[in-house]
């Protein structure tokens, strides 16, 4: 999950607080009792298949939401022309336009924006895409060639 702005964060901590004040702890008519609503304990517990969050978790979940989050980053190894690996230090998805497409097989080349292209989809950790490369999570390597770029 990515949050994409400032409002999406911020209504995110929001209903963490709003939960943690009414409900955080309790279980089935209890939580009704304080005011958490039926849905919302469902949410919460996923239909009673897990244990929602105390306060404490609460308290460090937003603690993680408001610290500054990685921004995701993929390394692509290319070497003549080529894709030799690819790594990030987050889940990611790296969808690659490769416009040389002179003596491909055309089975793999479509059209993005009017132009012939091949398509190489790369997933990395998460829920895997359909018919995409693998490429690995490797935070310790991609953190080591950003250092090495002064960033």
């Amino acid at each position: 999950m990515m949050i994409k702005n400032e409002r999406e964060l911020a209504t995110v901590l929001a209903a963490l607080r709003l939960w943690q004040r009414g409900a955080c702890g309790t279980t089935g008519s209890q939580a009704l009792i304080l005011g958490a609503a039926h849905a919302e304990l469902a949410i919460a517990s996923d239909d009673e298949n897990l244990v929602p969050l105390t306060a404490a978790e609460i308290d460090e979940l937003c603690e993680r939401l408001n610290t500054q989050q990685d921004l995701p980053t993929v390394v692509l190894n290319i070497e003549g022309g080529a894709i030799h690996a690819v790594a990030s230090n987050l889940p990611a998805r790296c969808i690659i336009l490769d416009a040389d497409v002179e003596g491909s097989d055309w089975s793999g080349v479509t059209k993005i924006d009017g132009k012939d292209v091949q398509v190489i989809d790369v997933g990395m950790g998460g829920n895997a895409v359909p018919g995409c490369w693998s490429g690995r999570i490797d935070p310790v390597y991609v953190t080591g060639i950003a250092a090495q770029l002064g960033q």
